[in-house]
């Protein structure tokens, strides 16, 4: 009992500190900060790099947006090898049934099946589709609309691989509009310089306004096209990482269980 209390607080600093360490916006401002350090060590192209980048506070926002954004797709993209390996590991292999078995004892004995061959890969969707349906069949006593179950869960884990991408399509549409403020502000800049009395000492500032109107914009656009373009390979590949396991599931979950069982027992999930 007492080293039940004394781990949980322990488990659980370890798993909140996990979530902090693996925010995209903690790594993307750890990148920015690396990004603006190392930018006057940049051996080509360094005024032009320094006039899109530093030359107004829009340029520093835009950049930030950018690198959590980019943090957020190097997480999911360095999940995808080890997706990849579990489909590859066929962890069912070597799964002695008796023919004869209950589809109770089944999901049981695939449960055991995966703590012996798959601890390392406890948190990919395949292991976590595998026990949803051994604890689906465990808790309806029946493999009693299995299939119909298998349905479900493909829905919610699409549903869910969306969602996972809410931050970065809200992030590839604000990194646009903080460009076009940037044209508003610049344009405004350079109309409130404008002395019709004195123009030529005005025009410096106005092209100071024009120029940071028109910078912002590129830059803006610029970054947002890297994003548009970063998610959709990585959303593709976790998609069909996703495609593969809900293969995997009809093709050899199914088959595990008497597709005559019509339910031994309630429901008790």
């Amino acid at each position: 009992m007492t080293n039940s209390i004394q781990t949980s607080p322990t488990r659980s600093t370890a798993r909140g500190l996990s979530v902090v360490l693996r925010s995209p916006w903690l790594w993307g401002a750890g990148l920015t900060f690396a990004f603006y350090a190392a930018l006057p060590y940049v051996p080509v192209y360094q005024e032009s790099i320094e006039h899109y980048f530093t030359a107004h506070w829009i340029e520093y926002a835009t950049t930030g947006l950018f690198f959590v954004g980019i943090s957020t797709l190097v997480m999911k993209g360095m999940c995808i090898p080890a997706e990849r390996r579990a489909l590859a590991g066929d962890f069912l292999k070597g799964l002695q049934l008796d023919p004869q078995a209950d589809p109770v004892t089944i999901a049981g004995a695939v449960e055991k099946q995966l703590q012996l061959v798959a601890q390392r890969s406890a948190d990919t969707h395949l292991v976590r589709r595998i026990r949803q349906i051994s604890a689906y069949v465990i808790g309806c006593r029946s493999a009693a609309g299995l299939e119909g179950h298998l349905s479900y869960l493909a829905e919610l884990g699409s549903a869910r691989l969306s969602d996972g991408y809410a931050l970065i399509r809200t992030i590839t549409w604000a990194v646009p509009i903080l460009g076009f403020l940037g044209t508003v502000i610049g344009i405004t800049m350079a109309i409130a310089n404008i002395t019709p009395d004195q123009l030529e000492s005005s025009l410096p500032e106005v092209t100071t306004g024009l120029a940071v109107a028109f910078d912002t914009t590129a830059l803006s656009l610029a970054l947002s096209m890297i994003l548009v373009f970063t998610t959709f390979v990585i959303e593709k590949s976790e998609q069909n990482t996703l495609d593969d396991v809900e293969d995997f599931g009809v093709k050899h979950l199914l088959s595990l269980f008497p597709a005559n069982d019509s339910g031994n027992g309630p429901m008790i999930l």
